[in-house]
């Protein structure tokens, strides 16, 4: 379970809250199969600016089983993602 294996983790710049940092917990393979990497950070979901998501809504997104596009800031590039239910992931 993808919630189970990561981290959700607020950054800021300066006093600006600009994303969720991405981390693994445990299997890191678990986070590279739903296309993330340690240290993206997410800027965006569901088209929406993330300031205005709280940190319990983005970790229902990832528990739920429907796609949630995601806008990730990875190694500072933009990234669009979507983030697809697991059962429906080639193994």
């Amino acid at each position: 379970d993808l919630m189970s294996n990561i981290t959700i983790d607020p950054v800021h710049r300066g006093q600006d809250f600009v994303g969720y940092r991405i981390g693994a917990r445990g299997d890191v393979a678990v986070l590279t199969r739903a296309g993330l990497q340690p240290g993206d950070v997410v800027v965006g979901l569901d088209g929406m600016s993330i300031t205005d998501v709280p940190p319990a809504e983005l970790a229902r997104k990832f528990s739920n089983p429907d796609p949630v596009r995601l806008k990730i800031d990875r190694d500072g590039k933009t990234i669009d993602h979507t983030l697809a239910p697991e059962e429906a992931r080639p193994q």
